[in-house]
């Protein structure tokens, strides 16, 4: 577990640390374990390798596939491991929106019964100096 989720789990009051990382959200989907030996990340790690980087389009396609293929590793896998990838953050996204909205009705439906605390405990009356202009 990383800083943030350690954060997350103590309660912190800052609402940044309250947000887990990537990888933490794809632990606890289950989405890391031992599926496939090539993922979308390592992909992405393999496009951006100084080797391939500038080469063009077929050749990096050739490269990425050369390398599926002595991993023993289909491109089917890559895509369904970018799309547990994007359905795991797609449903803690939900869930934090969901999260917000009710945090925020709740501190929206305590505000007009503050509103009226405070203005009752804050209320004056005119007194003859505060209106005097001279």
């Amino acid at each position: 577990m990383n800083k943030s989720s350690a954060n997350a789990a103590e309660g912190s009051s800052d609402p940044k640390s309250d947000l887990l990382s990537c990888d933490d959200i794809y632990h606890a989907s289950g989405i890391l374990g031992a599926r496939s030996r090539y993922g979308i990340n390592k992909i992405i790690e393999m496009l951006a390798s100084k080797h391939i980087r500038d080469l063009s389009k077929d050749v990096k396609r050739a490269s990425v596939l050369m390398a599926l293929d002595a991993a023993d590793s289909t491109v089917d896998e890559v895509l369904q491991d970018a799309a547990r990838r994007q359905h795991a953050l797609g449903a803690y996204e939900a869930g934090q929106q969901k999260q917000f909205a009710n945090s925020k009705r709740a501190m929206f439906g305590k505000t007009p019964r503050f509103r009226s605390k405070w203005s009752a405990s804050h209320r004056t009356t005119p007194t003859a100096s505060s209106t005097t202009w001279i």
